[in-house]
């Protein structure tokens, strides 16, 4: 629990949490990408159209997209971006 939580039969861990508010993104984009060109008469997408869905659906299935990143308070890590 976060330091701001209060007791709730409703409480998820933070990556179990995460995990389900990353979901719904990518499986609508591989829902409309399998049913809408049938219902538009289209009868299979370009392979742009395949590969830029899939490089999404990729990066959104990273580790680190879906799980929470660390929490680090060492800055040095940034490599001097500050």
């Amino acid at each position: 629990m976060g330091k701001t939580s209060v007791e709730s039969r409703f409480n998820l861990p933070g990556r179990i949490g995460w995990m389900i508010m990353e979901c719904p993104g990518f499986l609508t984009l591989l829902y409309v990408m399998n049913t809408l060109p049938a219902l538009q008469g289209v009868t299979d997408l370009p392979w742009q159209n395949k590969v830029l869905g899939g490089l999404f659906v990729g990066s959104r299935a990273r580790s680190p997209h879906v799980s929470p990143p660390a929490r680090s308070t060492d800055l040095g890590s940034l490599g001097g971006a500050l």
